[in-house]
């Protein structure tokens, strides 16, 4: 923080500085007038800077990024300085250019959602906005225009220009522009938009550069490594690395992420195909994609737990060992009471420590709910495989009404399995 900083703005440099001392004190001039101010680092990359005018103490906090900061009071008072020196000049247009691309995205977000003229007329500037952010030196800029480009939102396609730009952000080091040139390579519908050579390329670059900052990698690069193994018939290796990816989105949730179902279900439906020795194309599994989102994805991600199976069986009020159930998918309403579901998990890795589980069901006959409930059970430290059931019925038979019946369970909110069953 030591030296002088300049303000700025979108527009222009405002004549506003501040300049900050070895000994935590620090200067604040505008206007022609000079006060004198005092700072401290608080620790948690944010410096808090004091200052007193006509007897009053305001507070701003400081976030830093290198060369130029954002003192921010709350609310609306916030002002953006630059370290003084030769380079103020780039370091204020490259920040002028990330605020148009930010701008691009949040209109393009807004296109999105709209309708008709509006959202077209909308894409189409925030695809103007893009490009210029690109054209002005934004990395972040580039690589929303390249994904416009290639997306054809906006205007045409345009995948010779949108690749050209996905490869100028990436050799320029960006993280995001890597893997998501990679994931575009690897998995492009159309074959002759498809590399699978520079697609891991790129895909190993992005990794290699989250190691070197000694950062975990996120579940989505992993993904991305992984479908460019594919594309190149490394299957094996995709395999492990969808692992990586599946591991590192359970450790997303335990720290509080929550992705919806058709996320999840894409990356697990994916390791299907990997297993099955096929690569992933995007666009040629929308359907089961959202199917198992809706039915059961049949993969808990927390718990790295695939689900095996859904197996019903008839009892009464307390179920029998499982050594002693029947299972079937059939059953007869004249001596049906409890009829259980029971799933079975089998994990990628033995369970480290225990953890409690909330399954949701529900039973519905011909689209219509029956019946629903929660059921807890505690997977302990060691386990390879697990297996949970509940019930829905009476204790008196008879009372079904012949039929089919789908039941679904759930963990964590997200639809995992669902089967049939039949009274008759």
């Amino acid at each position: 923080m030591i030296g002088t900083w300049l303000e700025f703005t979108s527009f222009k440099m405002t004549g506003t500085k501040m300049e900050f001392f070895k000994d935590s004190t620090c200067t604040f001039e505008s206007g022609g007038d000079r006060m004198q101010c005092g700072w401290t680092d608080t620790g948690d990359g944010r410096i808090k800077v004091s200052l007193t005018a006509m007897g009053t103490t305001e507070v701003y906090f400081n976030t830093g990024q290198g060369d130029h900061f954002l003192l921010d009071k709350g609310g609306a008072t916030k002002a953006r300085f630059v370290r003084s020196g030769p380079s103020a000049d780039a370091v204020v247009a490259r920040v002028k250019a990330n605020d148009l691309a930010a701008q691009a995205e949040l209109l393009r977000q807004k296109a999105l959602k709209d309708k008709g003229d509006t959202g077209l007329s909308n894409l189409a500037e925030a695809r103007r906005m893009a490009l210029e952010a690109a054209g002005m030196g934004s990395v972040t800029g580039q690589v929303l225009a390249a994904q416009m480009l290639a997306a054809g939102e906006g205007g045409e396609r345009n995948v010779e220009q949108a690749y050209d730009l996905y490869r100028k952000s990436a050799d320029a080091g960006y993280l995001w522009a890597a893997n998501n040139f990679a994931w575009t390579l690897a998995t492009a519908s159309d074959e002759a938009e498809r590399n699978g050579a520079e697609a891991l390329s790129y895909a190993e670059k992005a990794l290699r550069q989250v190691q070197e900052e000694g950062m975990e990698a996120p579940w989505s690069l992993h993904g991305t490594h992984a479908a460019a193994l594919a594309r190149v018939g490394a299957f094996e290796r995709a395999i492990d690395a969808q692992e990586a990816a599946l591991s590192a989105l359970a450790a997303a949730m335990n720290d509080g992420w929550k992705p919806d179902a058709p996320l999840i279900a894409g990356v697990w439906i994916r390791m299907l195909q990997y297993r099955q020795s096929k690569p992933f194309t995007e666009g040629t599994l929308d359907f089961e994609i959202a199917r198992m989102a809706r039915e059961g994805v049949n993969y808990v991600p927390r718990l790295g737990a695939e689900a095996m199976s859904l197996k019903f069986f008839e009892a009464g009020r307390e179920s029998p060992p499982i050594s002693a159930r029947t299972y079937s998918s059939r059953f007869d309403r004249q001596s049906a009471r409890y009829i259980y579901w029971q799933i079975g998990l089998r994990f990628s890795q033995p369970t480290t420590k225990a953890q409690d589980v909330r399954f949701a069901y529900s039973y519905s006959r011909e689209g219509r709910p029956v019946g629903s409930g929660s059921h807890s059970g505690t997977i302990a430290a060691g386990f390879t495989t697990y297996s949970h059931w509940a019930s829905w019925g009476w204790r008196d038979p008879g009372r079904w009404a012949p039929g089919e019946y789908r039941v679904n369970v759930s963990v964590d909110n997200l639809p995992v399995t669902s089967g049939t069953f039949v009274v008759e």
